[in-house]
């Protein structure tokens, strides 16, 4: 669904995408989009022949994907640009802890400040914790 490609890209999460390989899927997608707005309906079939496996494509045109409400498929997404934001956050605030191991002096405060910062951002990503 164009609607939700254009709402993922407006998230701005694919940078955060752990997968590299993932990651250069999207990435691929954002770029043919981009080239070609008017021509939604041929991404699938140009993703399949750049992707592979090109299952990780096609899955989105299988059930239960496919028979799924506007609902439920608009909270799928919602849920999932959360997760990769929380895997994100989790993910700098590791590298945050072992760098600040072995800082010292101003280095360490720097540091400090910015695992704040991380944490700060992960407890408004998540009101009910």
């Amino acid at each position: 669904n164009e609607a939700y490609f254009k709402e993922i890209l407006a998230s701005e999460v694919i940078a955060k995408l752990s997968n590299v390989g993932i990651r250069q899927a999207f990435a691929t997608a954002a770029e043919a989009y981009g080239q070609r707005l008017s021509k939604f309906d041929s991404l699938t079939s140009l993703l399949v022949s750049r992707v592979k496996p090109s299952e990780m494509v096609t899955q989105q045109l299988a059930d239960p994907l496919r028979s799924m409400s506007r609902e439920t498929a608009r909270k799928l997404i919602h849920d999932c640009i959360h997760r990769i934001e929380e895997n994100h956050r989790r993910a700098q605030a590791k590298v945050l802890m072992s760098d600040l191991r072995g800082a010292q002096g101003e280095k360490r405060t720097e540091k400090m400040e910015q695992f704040m910062n991380v944490q700060r951002t992960r407890r408004q990503l998540d009101p009910e914790k």
